[in-house]
Order: structure tokens, then sequence, then C-alpha cells
């Protein structure tokens, strides 16, 4: 069996009288910067046939006397017997549709549908987690999905004060960096900040997005980034809207290997304005195997104030932050077991305490943790814990962290987590990287002179 879990958490409020359309990965949220998306901007194409069954949708908030629904969609339609829930008159907690499904071939496109219908006054309703299961017809690969998601996503947002900027994004969710001023770069600034460590070996390809805005009289070279170069994945446009699409190209990538998204712009004429905007950037991640990652991404929220907690879903932007932990709370759809907790800290100014990053399980604390000491940056994994995930309630999965701290904030970005299905080989396309062994995780930033070695 190589199932897998299409989980997004974050947090859309929709109005009656109102369609929304949210991509299945990366952050929950509706605009792009406050144009509501249509569906071909929120769609995303998927490489390999299944079928996606065991729909899981949780609402914290519903003022709508209406019945609100939520729809998985295929090429543009609500397929007859699909997965959907429906929200009666003020419901609110957790739906699911563990009856229907929705088949797919490769190379369909799919997204989320929220419909509110008409009614008196001002209604809404607040959609905190959406996900469900995906069972690839070969049985031999795993399959899942990336996208910066479109609220706080990609923009190419005045980038005119230099002919060739480099900018940088988490590879879910959202959130990016720039490095295109002189001198020493800001820490959040940095490449290593946005991208993500390789626990598990993986192929990326279909690497396809949407520009819904386009100021640019330059050049702009979009790119999967492989250990900070660029790999095979590109996308080039000019003054172009719409679909931009490699169904081409691929990249491998190894066990310890650094994956996140990148741009440069060249041409721009200087004078200001030259900026870009896309809804969806995502990519196909597919595992020779049964593994399959939980990726929680994103600069914004993701600094923690001293002596606090909060808690995040386990896959999509970390817009998804809440102190209240059932607003990010995901029922596994399967029965899998969880390993290979991993974070990136980029600034640490804890100076007197770690900081904790904990998978919970039916709101409880978990064997599988990190403890990132006081001014330490750089990579931190688990590479010795595992935990059994069992299916539906009293199994809740969520991320708790905590700064122990009383001086200062810490910066825990690019949460991810393995899960599996069958016996343990995080192998695949490229296997482990030539003279890294498995469990060596090397940080990538320095902090007061430290070197942020992270083996737990």
């Amino acid at each position: 069996m190589s199932s897998s879990l299409i989980v997004s958490c974050g947090s859309i409020v929709v109005a009656d009288n109102t369609s929304r359309f949210i991509p299945i990965a990366g952050g929950i949220a509706d605009t792009s910067y406050g144009t509501p998306m249509t569906e071909a901007q929120a769609e995303l194409p998927i490489v390999l046939a299944g079928v996606a069954s065991k729909m899981f949708s949780r609402v914290s908030a519903n003022t709508a006397s209406v019945n609100s629904t939520i729809h998985l969609r295929k090429n543009q339609a609500s397929p007859a017997n699909g997965l959907t829930v429906t929200y009666t008159s003020d419901l609110t907690g957790v739906l699911e549709d563990t009856t229907n499904s929705v088949s797919y071939d490769a190379g369909d496109k799919t997204c989320w549908l929220v419909a509110v219908p008409t009614e008196a006054g001002t209604n809404n309703i607040t959609i905190k987690v959406l996900g469900f299961q995906f069972d690839p017809t070969d049985t031999s690969k795993c399959w899942s999905i990336c996208n910066i998601a479109n609220n706080n996503g990609p923009e190419g947002g005045n980038i005119y004060f230099d002919e060739n900027p480099q900018w940088h994004w988490c590879p879910n969710g959202g959130g990016g960096s720039g490095t295109v001023g002189p001198g020493a770069p800001d820490p959040f600034q940095t490449e290593s900040g946005s991208s993500m460590l390789c626990r598990f070996a993986f192929t990326v390809s279909r690497f396809y997005g949407y520009i819904f805005d386009n100021a640019c009289v330059g050049s702009t070279l979009v790119t999967v980034r492989k250990n900070f170069a660029d790999g095979n994945n590109q996308l080039t446009f000019t003054t172009a809207t719409g679909i931009i699409d490699d169904a081409t190209h691929s990249d491998d990538f190894a066990i310890g290997d650094h994956f996140n998204f990148g741009f440069r712009i060249t041409g721009n004429d200087g004078v200001g304005g030259n900026d870009w905007q896309m809804s969806i950037l995502g990519a196909n991640i597919v595992h020779g195997g049964t593994v399959f990652p939980f990726i929680s991404s994103g600069f914004g929220n993701s600094t923690i104030a001293a002596g606090a907690t909060h808690y995040r879903g386990v896959s999509g932007s970390v817009l998804s932050v809440s102190t209240t932990e059932s607003n990010t709370q995901f029922y596994p759809r399967m029965a899998f077991t969880a390993r290979e907790l991993t974070c990136h800290v980029p600034v640490n100014n804890n100076t007197d305490a770690a900081t904790t990053v904990t998978l919970r399980k039916g709101g409880a604390d978990t064997a599988l943790t990190l403890s990132i000491p006081a001014s330490l940056t750089g990579d931190f994994t688990d590479t010795t814990n595992s935990v059994s995930i069992d299916a539906g309630p009293g199994n809740e999965i969520n991320y708790k962290v905590s700064n122990l701290g009383a001086t200062s904030y810490c910066s825990v970005m690019n949460i991810t987590m393995l899960g599996h299905t069958g016996a343990w080989d995080p192998g695949g396309p490229g296997g482990p990287a030539p003279g890294r062994r498995l469990g060596l995780v090397r940080g990538a930033e320095r902090s007061r002179g430290r070197s942020g070695v992270g083996v737990c």
C-alpha cells in the first residue's frame, strides 16, 4: 500500500452568496492579495493516476443558516458521488466523507470548492483544515504535492532596484526571502531560511503556476532549487499572464539535499513598478515506495515569543498558527508511522532556554520531538524516534511549538515530518546523497559563533 495524506491548514472566511476555490496544497486561503481566485487560478495538476477518498474538513466558526458545501473538484467539475461535505445552519467542527471518492487520471487538475448560498444579512463560515487520502494506481509509488499558497504567496513585488535580484520561497505554504542587497544579509533573507532539508529521496516534477497580474518589463526565471542551485524544473516568462507549466523536466532529491523554489528577474528598467503576482506555484512529489511528507512552511507567524506556546497544522502555511489547538488538528485518514520530525531555525535570540517542537497526537505530546538549544540556529531533526498513528478521532495530529526561554524570540520555520505505511525505506530516486549518511543533519546557519549541528 502506498497511500498518502494530502492536508492543507490555514484559515479562510467565506461569506454567504460566495463560491471560493482553494488549492489542495499550501495554506488555506482564498485570495491573492485581495482578489478572489477563479478555478483556473487555484487548481493543480496530478502526475499519477489514483483515487482520492476519506475527505476531512474542520470549521471553527459558522454564522450561515444556509447549507454550505465543500467539494473536491476534478477538471473544474464536482463529480457525481464525489467527495463533499455539507455544513448545515451554524454547524461547526469536523465533517468527513468516508463513503465517496474521486478517481483521477495522470494530468487531471484539482482544487477545493467552498460554496455558501445567499441569505439575509452578512454571514460566513471559517475553514481551518482540509484533507483527503490518495491511493495511486501504481502502488510502487507514493504521491504528494506542494504549493506556495495564494495568500502571502509569491510576488515579484517592486523588484526594480537590481537588474538580477534573487528571491527564494519555502516549498509549501508561502513566504519568501530575498538576497538582493550588498553586505551581510539578515538571517531571514538567506536561501537556507526558505529551504527544506530532505529526509527522504523523491522526484519533483510538473512545476506549475498561474500569473494573475504582471507589470514586469524584464524576463523572469522561476525554478525549483536543489542544494541552492537551479534545478531542471524551470519556468520563464516576460509580460504574460495565465498558466506557466513545465510538464517535461524533473529533479531527483536525495536524503540530505535541500529543496525550495526561487526566481530572478533580468532586464528591468530600474524605474519601479516592475512586479508580478502568482496565485499558485506548485510541484508534484513522488517517492519510489511508501513515504510521503508533511510540510508546514512560510515566514509569516514563524516567530514565537519568549514564554509562549502555539500550535500549527501538520501541512500547509504557518498562517495556521493558533493558540487554540483544535483549530490545527487533523484526523488521520489511515494508520501510518510518523518519523523524521525536522525544522529550520534561521534566527534564535532566545539565550536562556530551549525551544521545543513536538508532534501532538490526540491532544498529547508524542515521543517525536525537537529541542533547540538557546541561541542555536540551523536544521534540526529527530532521527531516533517514531510514532504509530491510527486513523480517526482520538488520533488528531498537529504540532506544538514552545519557547521555554524568558529573554527573546525564536523563529521556527519549515517544520516537516515523514509518514509511511510500509517498511521504513526513505531511499528512492538517487538514494542517499554521496558522502552523507542517514541521520546526520548539519546546521545551515551560525549564531554567536556556534555551529547549528542539530542531531536530536
